[in-house]
């Protein structure tokens, strides 16, 4: 059984790709401040916020908690006693059990060496990438992952900080080592520091394989590449090592074909937009999702595509889902006969339809939907705004997918040299299953 750490969890698509794959796994760890993500994630992979356990504490034993959590509001500034007062005592308690029921430690900045579990196999971590964009570079604000300049991308030196605390205490380090962000993380502006990166990774004993993968090779209708580096324990053993590389030359999946081949499903953009406005769920978001006239928005409907028509055709894809839709470019606009006065006729993707472009399943999303028209704190807990940034700021599960179904023949070959007695029945039977896919040896 894989035991998963997902440090920057956010709403786990991690835990929900490895969940589809069918692969015994175990989430023993999560690191997520922004309580959204944090209800979020537990109302998915939880199915429910079981507060039953915590009701025999005050409330000010649950505030003092959350106030030394180090929790944010909208995933960039810490949130302060004040804000926290303005959430119903209710919401406070759900955020408490939820943190509990995820083993969530909240705070990198506070996360020691020794709170990583013991044979820790896969350890996640998708740091901000706000730091990373063209448009903070140009605009000559502080930026990237140098060390030094302590921005949000930068918490990348936070898991250098926990793997170094790893190895200074004699803990054994994950076994492998998965890391995602935008592809302008390998350009030249960053390069100096994110090889400074790698190098770091090599001197423990890992190897890394990166790869940037597009959302639209596995099944999903949304371009979006993203930059990936597996990176896998070895040590000093250099057959290991040899093997490992020649593993992810024959199975590269930035060859197209390989993807197309492998992945689970393919989406059809149609399938997920959601525009049968008889469904009074349906029709209450796209009225929610239809902007005022304004001058911006009708340049905004200048310079975006249709990807939904009035004549019912689509494009086959959209642009890559980001944590707004009301900016200029998005992802692409839907076309709508106005549902209110005043309203134009097309709205933007709404939330639920972000979330399934990112690999959910309609079901995941209307747990957290039905959370936020139940709950009896409308005030700052799973707006419009929140959901949209949860969204952008995940991973397509379905890419997520195609690279964990790599982890049990690497966990194998680390076994091969460690300790093949390792690999549970369970867990062989499953990868004698699965090994047929792979390409051991060199290319025919």
């Amino acid at each position: 059984m894989l035991r998963l750490v997902e440090a920057f969890s956010g709403i786990g698509s991690q835990a929900k790709a490895l969940e589809n794959t069918g692969i015994p796994f175990e989430t023993v760890m999560t690191v997520e401040w922004d309580i959204n993500a944090i209800l979020a994630y537990c109302l998915i992979h939880k199915k429910t916020i079981d507060t039953s356990e915590f009701e025999n504490l005050s409330d000010e034993e649950v505030t003092d908690f959350l106030s030394a959590c180090g929790l944010s509001n909208d995933s960039k500034q810490p949130m302060n006693d004040k804000a926290l007062a303005l959430l119903s005592p209710e919401t406070r308690l759900q955020i408490y059990a939820a943190i509990k029921n995820t083993n969530n430690l909240v705070d990198i900045k506070k996360v020691r060496g020794e709170s990583v579990p013991e044979d820790t196999d896969v350890f996640v971590y998708s740091f901000p990438c706000q730091d990373l964009s063209a448009a903070r570079f140009w605009q000559k604000k502080a930026g990237g992952i140098r060390k030094e300049d302590k921005t949000r991308s930068g918490m990348l030196w936070e898991i250098e900080r926990i793997l170094s605390e790893m190895k200074s205490e004699g803990s054994k380090l994950p076994r492998i080592l998965l890391m995602e962000n935008v592809p302008a993380i390998t350009g030249s502006r960053y390069s100096k520091d994110f090889g400074r990166w790698k190098h770091f990774l090599e001197k423990l004993g890992y190897i890394n394989q990166s790869m940037v993968l597009d959302a639209r090779n596995f099944g999903i209708p949304q371009g979006r590449e993203r930059y990936f580096m597996v990176s896998v324990f070895t040590g000093d053993n250099e057959e290991l090592q040899e093997s490992v590389r020649q593993f992810y030359r024959n199975n590269n999946l930035e060859d197209r074909q390989h993807g197309e081949c492998f992945h689970r499903r393919e989406l059809e953009l149609k399938d997920l937009l959601r525009t049968d406005y008889s469904n009074p769920i349906y029709r209450q978001e796209a009225i929610e999702y239809q902007p005022n006239e304004t001058p911006s928005r009708h340049q905004i409907s200048l310079d975006n595509p249709l990807i939904y028509r009035k004549d019912g055709t689509t494009e086959s894809v959209v642009a890559t889902i980001t944590t707004t839709q009301d900016r200029n470019p998005n992802s692409g606009l839907v076309y709508c006969e106005p549902l209110k006065e005043g309203k134009p006729e097309w709205r933007y993707l709404t939330s639920r339809e972000c979330f399934m472009l990112m690999g959910f399943d309609e079901e995941d999303y209307e747990r957290i939907a039905s959370f936020k028209r139940e709950s009896p704190d409308k005030k700052g807990i799973f707006s419009n705004m929140s959901l949209d940034r949860m969204a952008g700021n995940s991973i397509v599960v379905d890419v997520l997918e195609e690279i964990f179904l790599q982890f049990p023949a690497v966990r194998e070959m680390q076994d091969r040299y460690e300790n093949p007695k390792a690999v549970s029945p369970e867990e062989k039977e499953w990868i004698s299953s699965f090994f047929p896919i792979f390409r051991w040896g060199a290319k025919n």
